[in-house]
């Protein structure tokens, strides 16, 4: 878990962190009155919840904060794009690929894209080529995004094409073992041998 400093007095939406309990836990206060403890983790992904209240732990906060992780992944969306300093920029902003003008606002890029599904999901553009946009991005499991690389390895067998990864889960191949194969020039029945 990641270490956090002394955040007495700071407010996590209705709660309020009073004082340190032990190494993850926090005397709290709710907006309501009550007097709890708090997990430190619960109180910075807003997840707390007063015990005697039934106030939702989102109330009276910015879409920003309700939003934490989507806007965790707009940020590393704009600095792929725009900031030459990032390790990936080349991969992106250097190939030339945009941020849609509408999502220069987070509330915007929340309308079209709505929250993740669950935190598995990331944003995929479906052209990977084109730029980030309402018609080209999507919310995709990890998994499956890991497949549409670039960099994926791509065999065909029977007349299907799939990434070398798809083929080694079927098969039950490790994938490193996979790519060596089809990279050493094997023929199909020797790779899934």
């Amino acid at each position: 878990m990641k270490k956090f400093g002394d955040i007495s007095g700071s407010r996590f939406g209705k709660v309020l962190a009073v004082s340190k309990r032990s190494r993850n836990q926090w005397d709290c206060i709710c907006d309501c009155g009550c007097r709890f403890v708090g997990k430190i983790n619960e109180l910075v992904l807003l997840t707390i919840q007063c015990p005697s209240c039934d106030s939702s732990p989102h109330e009276g906060l910015s879409i920003r904060q309700v939003y934490l992780s989507e806007y965790r992944i707009w940020v590393a969306m704009w600095h792929r794009c725009t900031s030459p300093i990032n390790p990936a920029y080349k991969h992106y902003g250097g190939r030339g690929i945009k941020v849609d003008q509408r999502w220069w606002d987070f509330s915007e890029f929340i309308k079209d894209m709505g929250p993740r599904p669950s935190s598995d999901y990331s944003i995929e553009r479906e052209d990977v080529n084109g730029n980030y946009e309402p018609e080209n991005c999507i919310w995709i499991p990890r998994r499956d995004q890991q497949r549409n690389k670039r960099s994926c390895v791509f065999f065909t067998f029977n007349g299907v094409t799939k990434c070398a990864s798809e083929w080694a889960e079927q098969f039950g191949i490790m994938p490193h073992v996979m790519r060596y194969r089809i990279r050493k020039g094997w023929n199909a029945p020797e790779i899934f041998s």
